[in-house]
């Protein structure tokens, strides 16, 4: 992308760290309705998700199906302390 790339990418980097901050606060939430264990950091599961997100989105734009990917989602998705919606 080069220099002139780089407002997008400082915008791109301002939305995911907005879009982390919400996840982090809703998890909190969670955590604060005893939907989560008490011992279950909201910032570092929030960052676990945002990795495993992109990683399908990555998977995704390179042409993976949606079959294939839910074969790491859904397995993903019951290891998680609570359903996140």
């Amino acid at each position: 992308m080069g220099p002139r790339g780089l407002p997008a990418r400082r915008a791109l980097a301002r939305l995911d760290t907005s879009r982390a901050h919400a996840l982090v606060d809703r998890l909190q939430h969670l955590r604060d309705l005893g939907q989560l264990p008490p011992d279950c950091d909201p910032a570092d599961l929030a960052r676990l998700l945002v990795v495993i997100i992109k990683g399908l989105a990555v998977q995704a734009a390179s042409g993976t199906s949606q079959a294939e990917l839910r074969v790491v989602a859904e397995p993903m998705m019951s290891y998680l302390p609570v359903r996140v919606t």
